[in-house]
């Protein structure tokens, strides 16, 4: 299988091409900084802005819906429902949920499903930095790989257009779907109550 993940230089990006490259996926990763993030030599870099319209017109749901199967997963986070952090980050995640399910409206009749995946506390430098000082509890941390993992189960789901337009939190698919962290470890998930 072919996975395409955007902003893979660092943070949740990297390791969900990480995670998809263990899985046995052909990754094609994407970044500013792509030709100097650490993945593995299987991973085909290509060095892209994300913020430049010219440099990214992702053609992929195109080449999906002729074979009439894929997953596009995109990823939220509970900001989409709760106020967390500010005003832009909220609005931005809840827009990344709105796009989910009209995406997922209109590639329904083409067998393409999307998701809104959301991670839990995802172990990246900035966060173990936080924790470094003490305030953080990692106890039910998730590495950024898992999602990657998480990701890979849920297109090898049979049933996943059951699941397109929908909002998926990572820890409790894992759990349905028998994923466990690279630690090997079960992060338990977050609800809207515990976030």
């Amino acid at each position: 299988m072919i996975a395409v993940v955007t902003g893979a230089s660092r943070g949740v990006g990297r390791g969900a091409a990480i995670g998809l490259a263990e899985a046995g996926f052909h990754v094609f990763a994407t970044g500013r900084n792509i030709d100097s993030a650490d993945l593995p030599d299987g991973v085909v870099r290509i060095r892209c802005d994300h913020l430049r319209d010219e440099e990214t017109a992702s053609h992929a749901a195109r080449l999906m819906a002729p074979r009439r199967r894929g997953l596009i997963v995109n990823i939220g986070f509970w900001a989409a429902q709760k106020h967390l952090g500010n005003v832009i980050y909220g609005v931005s995640k809840a827009a990344t949920d709105k796009m989910t399910a009209d995406m997922a409206h209109e590639l329904r009749p083409h067998g393409v499903a999307v998701v809104s995946l959301y991670p839990g506390l995802v172990r990246t430098e900035a966060v173990m930095a936080a924790a470094a000082g003490g305030w953080l509890d990692l106890s039910n941390s998730e590495s950024p790989e898992f999602i990657g993992r998480v990701v890979a189960a849920l297109a090898n789901r049979p049933s996943i257009m059951e699941s397109s337009g929908k909002v998926l939190v990572a820890a409790a698919v894992a759990e349905e779907l028998g994923v466990r962290d690279i630690d090997g470890k079960q992060p338990r998930p977050l609800t809207l109550e515990t976030v």
